[in-house]
């Protein structure tokens, strides 16, 4: 019975995780725009878990309170479990409101387009070509994914999106692509007082940027 409860318990912490996960992901990216790779990867990463050990002990608990001959661990466990769900779902409606998260409304938000040749991206759908918004020493640093790309006439465009923290920071785009490290510039002022319109192409190592900063809708 104990194993039985151990294996509804992984069951149903994988279904919880799971779906709470990208439950939260998609909700914030909602709420961040759909370029922001942040706002999903901290709803999956953070969310995710917490429905996990909700499930595990959600799972666990109902094998016990009701099929085995332990109904105070079973009643105790499905408590916790039940307990612990209500909270993460109440800290993930609060961590998507914009009016408790001034960051997803005050804070500007940089747009940066890349110009490459095609064949640095290769053919068909854009596949594991990661960047981040900072200078990264290591490509376990570079984590968030390029979706898509605009390819014509032998050079294609991937787009991304951060929030900008600090302007220093955000000055560099750093890209993991074919097992390299490519850092691009922006230029951005280093005070940021408004939105600003898309930056002229500034040619990198064949690589065109460009850049512009707006504020959250």
């Amino acid at each position: 019975m104990v194993f039985g409860a151990i294996l509804a318990g992984l069951v149903l912490g994988v279904l919880t995780g799971v779906g709470m996960g990208y439950g939260a992901a998609a909700w914030f990216t909602s709420v961040a725009g759909p370029r922001e790779g942040a706002a999903a990867m901290y709803g999956f990463f953070i969310f995710g878990p917490i429905g996990g050990v909700a499930g595990l002990l959600l799972g666990s608990g109902a094998v016990l309170r009701f099929y085995g001959h332990s109904q105070t661990w079973g009643n105790w466990l499905l408590g916790s479990g039940s307990v612990l769900l209500v909270l993460g779902l109440m800290l993930m409606v609060y961590s998507a409101n914009p009016r408790q998260q001034p960051i997803f409304s005050k804070v500007p938000i940089v747009e940066f387009e890349l110009d490459y040749p095609a064949a640095a991206l290769g053919e068909g759908p854009i596949q594991n070509v990661y960047w981040t918004n900072s200078k990264a020493q290591k490509k376990e640093e570079v984590s968030s994914q390029f979706w898509d790309k605009k390819c014509a006439e032998g050079r294609c465009v991937v787009a991304g999106s951060s929030y900008v923290i600090s302007t220093e920071q955000a000055s560099t785009v750093t890209v993991s692509l074919q097992g390299r490290l490519l850092y691009y510039h922006l230029n951005l002022p280093k005070r940021l007082e408004g939105p600003l319109p898309w930056s002229e192409w500034d040619e990198q190592d064949g690589v065109r940027v460009r850049w512009r900063v707006v504020k959250k809708d």
